[in-house]
């Protein structure tokens, strides 16, 4: 900013404040510039008054409106994507880990078939086995009882 005084430029003196971040004017001498920094994200009213050597000031300030926008990090949807970003990796990884699950039931079941099986077809092989000696064995043989129960 700058006043409309040509003729005795160096002479010059600034003042100015920011409405809703300084309650007072700041001088700033012959400097026409006005520095904020970390400002929060709003609206701002920017107060601006010059004067001359003789410390006669403007009447009026010139007023100009300026806006601070929020970074992307601040906004709502920067922040919902990230809540969905997230809830999907959660699911992502709930899914995984139930299809390792099932995948494990999986080959437990075959295990448990392939001995079921087994174990029936040795079963059967000891029953046949019992039959044909318990067909041969006398029923006063000792072992006559214990091919009986293998049988049944």
């Amino acid at each position: 900013f700058i006043a409309l005084n040509y003729r005795k430029k160096h002479d010059n003196v600034y003042a100015y404040y920011l409405e809703g971040f300084e309650k007072d004017w700041n001088h700033s001498g012959s400097q026409h510039r006005a520095y904020y920094t970390n400002l929060s994200p709003g609206r701002y009213t920017l107060h601006l008054k010059a004067g001359d050597a003789l410390g006669h000031w403007s009447t009026e300030a010139a007023i100009v409106q300026l806006e601070v926008l929020p970074a992307y990090y601040e906004t709502a949807w920067f922040r919902t994507l990230v809540f969905l970003v997230i809830c999907g990796l959660l699911y992502g990884l709930y899914r995984y880990r139930i299809n390792q699950l099932l995948r494990l039931q999986h080959v437990r079941n075959r295990i448990s078939a392939d001995l079921h099986d087994e174990l029936g077809s040795s079963l059967s092989g000891i029953s046949i086995m019992g039959a044909l000696a318990k067909k041969d064995l006398p029923v006063t043989h000792p072992s006559a009882s214990f091919v009986e129960r293998m049988v049944e």
